[in-house]
């Protein structure tokens, strides 16, 4: 999604890291756009990079002319839903890589998510440096604060 060639680890490699665990569904992690859209315009050049990861819930479709999700008729297949996260991507103008994964992802436990919005960061040499679950102004300025301080590090 978004950019289509695969993360390689020297991709990641030196660079500071936010995964944003997120849903279509989710208000609180729609309320974030704000904040990621302007992290990737502001340290995109930087060695930066922002993950946005959701899960495969097979049941929206997505309206490009209003923004508004309404529940399928019927499950969905995975191109559909790749789809429709894509047209929801472009209706909110985020332009961060976006990965769907299964439900209950190793990743996603990993990480320890719990709830969404959830946003991990991740230092130059690979340490998780914070969690943040919620979608508040308190979040958002922790979180750009330590990635600029990572970033200069």
């Amino acid at each position: 999604m978004g950019q289509r060639t695969p993360l390689t680890d020297d991709d990641l490699k030196g660079k500071v890291v936010v995964l944003d665990f997120w849903a279509v569904w989710c208000g609180p992690c729609i309320r974030t756009f704000p904040h990621l859209i302007k992290w990737q315009a502001k340290y995109d050049k930087k060695d930066f990079v922002l993950i946005g990861l959701t899960n495969y819930y097979k049941r929206y479709n997505f309206n490009d002319k209003t923004g508004q999700l309404s529940r399928a008729q019927a499950p969905q297949t995975a191109e559909q839903e790749q789809a429709m996260v894509q047209q929801f991507a472009d209706f909110h103008k985020l332009k961060h890589r976006l990965a769907i994964q299964p439900k209950g992802s190793t990743l996603s436990r990993y990480y320890g998510v719990s709830g969404i919005p959830h946003v991990t960061v991740i230092d130059k040499k690979g340490k998780i440096r914070m969690t943040r679950v919620g979608s508040g102004p308190a979040n958002a300025t922790a979180i750009q604060e330590l990635v600029e301080k990572l970033i200069k590090e």
